[in-house]
């Protein structure tokens, strides 16, 4: 393993290829070519096939197997390792691997018992170079794949049959292309969705088929959305319904209205939201289409949810509660994100923690990629508002290096990340709040905007530079404005009137900062507490009198919160108040690195609690405090709670003044 991350890029390095194929050269020929026969087979090559491929040699399995390079397994084998089975399929003369997939695949076409696995049959063909072969049953795969929601092999098989596309006609290759495209976009690849979906435009364009053009104009839309390219979006999808206007209205002209308002609830355009939402919704309805219904639906709740009109939320939750009966995977992995972060945005953490791990777990068990990197990046921010700052910086850094695009889950990670660090006073602020501003800037959009513009101030303020946070304070605020948004026109408001720079904001802003603002430190504090954000409930008592103060800080030590801690010392010893100079409990002053909230839960273990009970006792969820105590055993290089907690007293933990 140390080699192959050595080596980085895609190819085996020489060193594992020359141990694997050392060893694989002391077998006889016999079972060497029996190695061959598995080698050309990926994961666990059945008896029954070996016996097709290598019937003579099929008496020194048992040597290969001693030889360690293959394990048993019921009814089958396998090479220990992938690396080594690529090694040897590697090592073999191109008329030998030829040969042998030509077998494999005439065995597999007519198996002892079942249906004929599609995906072999696909895979066989292309390494025999079997052309026709590829082309008839690598697009069935695909279909296969899909339906039962393992994209990412349904976008391989597409993109395996399209090598071998150049016979095919103009029309079957746009709409291997289009296949492509969507399950790319289910997995989050939107690099190859948007090539793949501009090929296939290419070709209904050549075609003069309308009706398709129209089609694809609007998906390519939504994948240019997708990676915050919203103004082109937007031009493209007003293409889409220009085109298909023109056409007998049908299913894809109702996709492309639901489209504009999709877009138009990204920008906070909420006339936009119902004009085009209502237009889909009457067209599916005289189409019969409840799956367009329930995606204009689910646009027109969102748009009614963040405006606080009674019954949004309810509207969104009722087409996801039809989406999931009805199968419709899709709709469903769209509702859960747009329902989590219209509620995280509004720091409504009730709704929040109904729906996101279990909308999570529902995108991941159905390989959709894209929304649930869109969730976990709201997990991320999630952890980030109730002060779990360790879990949010991994929940981010998860996102960050598992994404392959500059959508949106990650731009909200980069987010995260800056906050946290400025949070706790560590090094690096400006580079991941830079990337998300680079990201966020070409979408126009309020969301990306006012997410990153409120980092960004805060981030200055805490770093003592009151001109700067007012500059990014002031990016988005009249956007915020323009677009009524309470949350964001709220926060950015916050942020000015803390550097001097605002006075007074509109009564309509979000409660907890029209508090603040208004001087109501202890409201303010008490309706941040409600919310489950006690970062900001401790800056709000930072804002009171001494004894609030008091308590601002030790809050802002419990959560390590370093900038924000030093900034209230300084005040009350401005006015001669006593501050303890103890310990701050980050992760840079113990030994083991343990952040203030894993102390807290290790004196809690020490103590003999169990998770749940720690759970109780500091009112976090049975998952968090789990993650918390993994997360100090790793940190201790201990594998018990017994061990964990000897070194929290071996350590002196115990007696740090917290």
């Amino acid at each position: 393993m140390t080699e192959v991350l050595a080596a980085g890029g895609s190819s085996i390095p020489e060193t594992v290829r020359d141990a694997v194929l050392a060893r694989a050269g002391r077998l006889s020929l016999p079972g060497s070519r029996l190695l061959e026969a598995v080698a050309i087979i990926p994961g666990r090559a059945e008896i029954w096939l070996l016996e097709q491929l290598a019937p003579a040699e099929m008496p020194h399995l048992d040597e290969c197997l001693a030889s360690g390079v293959l394990r048993a397994d019921p009814g089958g084998v396998e090479f220990r390792h992938e690396l080594a089975r690529l090694a040897v399929e590697e090592s073999l003369a191109p008329d030998r691997r030829i040969k042998l997939n030509e077998a494999a695949f005439r065995a597999i076409a007519d198996p002892p018992s079942g249906e004929p696995d599609l995906a072999a049959l696909a895979h066989h063909a292309d390494a025999a170079g079997d052309a026709s072969a590829v082309l008839r049953f690598a697009p069935a795969a695909a279909e296969r794949a899909a339906q039962l929601g393992a994209h990412r092999e349904a976008a391989a098989q597409y993109a395996r049959a399209l090598r071998f596309s150049d016979s095919l006609s103009l029309e079957t290759q746009a709409e291997l292309y289009k296949s492509l495209s969507y399950e790319c976009y289910l997995t989050g690849e939107f690099a190859d969705a948007i090539a793949a979906s501009t090929q296939a435009l290419e070709r209904y364009h050549r075609l003069a088929d309308a009706l398709k053009e129209g089609e694809c104009l609007r998906a390519l839309s939504r994948l240019l959305w997708s990676i915050g390219r919203t103004p082109e979006a937007s031009d493209m999808c007003r293409q889409a319904v220009a085109l298909l206007e023109s056409l007998t209205p049908g299913h894809e002209l109702a996709m492309a209205y639901a489209q504009l308002a999709a877009l138009s609830m990204s920008t906070g355009d909420s006339e936009g939201v119902v004009v085009w939402g209502m237009r889909a919704a009457r067209l599916a309805e005289q189409l019969g289409d409840r799956e367009i219904l329930a995606s204009a639906r689910v646009n027109l709740g969102a748009t009614e949810y963040m405006a606080g009109t009674p019954g949004g939320r309810e509207k969104l939750e009722q087409e996801l509660d039809f989406a999931l009966s009805a199968g419709l995977e899709e709709i469903a992995a769209v509702a859960f994100n747009v329902l989590v972060r219209a509620a995280a945005r509004q720091r409504d953490y009730v709704v929040v923690d109904r729906y996101l791990d279990s909308g999570f777990e529902y995108c991941r068990e159905r390989d959709l990629g894209n929304f649930r990197q869109g969730l976990g990046a709201e997990r991320a921010r999630r952890l980030l508002d109730s002060g779990e700052w360790t879990l949010a910086t991994d929940a981010a850094n998860l996102v960050l290096s598992t994404a392959r695009t500059t959508g949106m889950a990650p731009f909200v990670a980069l987010t995260v990340l800056g906050q946290v660090r400025a949070r706790r006073g560590d090094p690096d602020v400006w580079a991941p709040l830079d990337r998300a501003l680079e990201m966020a800037e070409p979408s126009g959009e309020l969301q990306r905007l006012a997410l990153v513009a409120a980092a960004r101030a805060e981030a200055g303020w805490l770093a003592g530079d009151g001109e700067r946070a007012l500059d990014e304070a002031r990016a988005a605020y009249d956007l915020a404005l323009d677009k009524r948004h309470l949350w964001f026109a709220g926060e950015l408001a916050y942020w000015q009137w803390k550097c001097s720079g605002l006075d007074a904001a509109p009564g309509w802003i979000a409660e907890p900062y029209a508090l603040q603002i208004a001087g109501e430190w202890q409201r303010a504090a008490d309706s941040w507490r409600a919310c489950g954000c006690p970062y900001e409930a401790a800056l709000a008592l930072a804002e009171g009198n001494e004894e609030a103060q008091q308590r601002a800080y030790e809050e802002f030590r419990r959560l390590g919160a370093v900038p924000a801690a030093k900034q209230v010392a300084r005040s009350l010893r401005a006015v001669g108040a006593s501050v303890p100079r103890g310990p701050q409990p980050s992760t840079r002053e113990n030994p083991a690195q343990l952040t203030a909230r894993e102390i807290e839960v290790l004196e809690l273990v020490a103590d003999g609690l169990r998770n749940a009970e720690i759970g109780d006792r500091l009112f976090l969820s049975r998952r968090t405090v789990d993650h918390h105590v993994s997360a100090i055993l790793r940190k201790l290089s201990v594998r018990t709670r017994g061990d964990a907690s000897a070194e929290f007293h071996r350590l002196g933990l115990d007696r740090q003044d917290r």
